[in-house]
């Protein structure tokens, strides 16, 4: 098979029953098709790495060995599986599962990599979607406690690559464009956002946490402002950049992530983290 991909791609061979079960079957079928990658239930001790796929194939031998890890099973009936997660957990060169739960959980044991998965439903054209949209209103005071201070580090953060953030009202001045609006048409400015931000210190309200919210926008907002706890859909420390870039994180970044579950990142990550342990093995 002529190789897709300019990186070595080491020579692995995927222990499994593709006779067995849905889901497992359908992945290992794409990563075989990505790779030209051998199949069966037996070993092939001629492969560079015998890849468990999943782990509850596992046996023991002489070339390197990985394991994909599903979940631990946690039902008193499943003690075999739980036996066997363990086994193959101590005794396979390299971990791979699927989130950073398990890979903390697997990290202990030796080398654990998190790998994506191939969406079926993702389309061939698809790329990273539009930025988010995050909206901030309001007159800004010479008091400042409208958060400029605050607006202005995030728009210097590299989260800041993930949005854009439209201002409405006036006194924003460098921070970006901002367009004013009657009271009666504010509705036209919330019904754009994917979320509205407060980075206010001190407020009475403020009202445009009830507005966005009444009109379904999702709100982010300081804790110990105004009736923010009361109202608000996400809360971060006030004026404390890296408490809000954590709740942006969460809220923002996965949406940028979703573009590697797709059958060539997925196969490159495998390719790339089975050539290293090779080359570990051989260096």
């Amino acid at each position: 098979m002529e190789s897709k991909y300019t990186i070595p791609i080491p020579k692995v061979h995927i222990v499994t029953n593709l006779g067995e079960g849905w889901i497992i079957p359908k992945f290992v079928k794409n990563l075989q098709e990505q790779t030209g990658w051998s199949v069966g239930l037996e070993l092939d001790l001629n492969a560079e790495i015998n890849y468990f796929y999943p782990y509850y194939y596992y046996k023991q031998c002489d070339t390197l060995t990985a394991a994909f890890f599903t979940h631990r099973e946690e039902h008193p009936d499943f003690e075999h599986r739980r036996d066997q997660w363990d086994k193959a957990a101590k005794e396979v060169s390299l971990r791979l599962v699927l989130s950073y739960f398990y890979s903390h959980i697997l990290e202990p044991y030796g080398l654990t990599e998190v790998t994506t998965l191939p969406v079926d439903s993702l389309p061939a054209n698809w790329s990273e979607p539009k930025k988010y949209v995050l909206g901030v209103c309001g007159r800004n005071y010479p008091s400042q406690r409208k958060g400029r201070k605050l607006l202005k580090q995030l728009l210097e953060h590299p989260i800041s690559k993930h949005f854009e953030i439209r201002f409405a009202g006036y006194g924003w001045g460098d921070l970006g464009p901002s367009k004013e609006y009657k009271d009666k048409d504010m509705d036209k400015f919330y019904k754009q956002l994917d979320f509205y931000l407060c980075t206010s210190t001190v407020e009475g309200g403020p009202m445009s946490i009830l507005e966005a919210e009444i009109l379904g926008v999702p709100t982010i907002a300081p804790r110990g402002v105004g009736f923010c706890e009361d109202f608000a859909s996400y809360l971060y420390e006030k004026s404390n950049l890296h408490s809000l870039v954590q709740v942006l994180e969460k809220l923002v970044v996965p949406r940028f992530k979703l573009s590697d579950y797709n059958k060539k990142t997925w196969a490159i990550q495998h390719i790339d983290i089975f050539r290293k342990l090779v080359d570990k093995r051989i260096g």
